[in-house]
């Protein structure tokens, strides 16, 4: 958006976007992109809300709307927050355990010391060759 508000919008343009939340991520960050659109004599239109800042009622409804895109996002982020302490609160249990293993770190070693290249262990079991050097790299199991 920087981009845009830097050099490629002119006196008369109207920025138009779907979503205010796709502006900006918070009030203040909206209210300034704001602010720079006005200094530039440009427009804004949100396309899935009734907002034009051509005239005061829209002006008034934008702002609101921000204030209130932002207050959703924080309570958002809060709720994810809480749902992620307590998943790992529940030890064991956690779903934050990463994703299980896929490679069969014993094959692609067994492979290698038969004397079989990176290439073809990797074109064999199917898996990336940097997945290969890099279970090679580590000490066998």
């Amino acid at each position: 958006m920087e981009d845009l508000l830097g050099r490629g919008i002119r006196k008369g343009d109207t920025v138009v976007c779907t979503r205010l939340d796709r502006l900006a991520r918070s009030t203040r960050d909206l209210l300034q992109i704001t602010e720079t659109l006005e200094q530039k004599g440009v427009d804004l239109k949100v396309l899935e809300q009734p907002i034009d800042t051509s005239n005061p009622t829209g002006k008034l409804f934008f702002t609101i709307l921000g204030a209130f895109g932002e207050f959703e996002a924080g309570i958002r982020a809060e709720r994810q927050r809480e749902g992620i302490d307590a998943a790992l609160a529940k030890g064991a249990d956690s779903p934050f355990k990463g994703r299980p293993p896929t490679i069969d770190r014993i094959a692609v070693r067994q492979l290698h010391d038969d004397g079989m290249p990176p290439t073809t262990i990797a074109n064999n079991l199917g898996i990336a060759r940097s997945s290969v050097y890099r279970y090679l790299q580590t000490k066998s199991e």
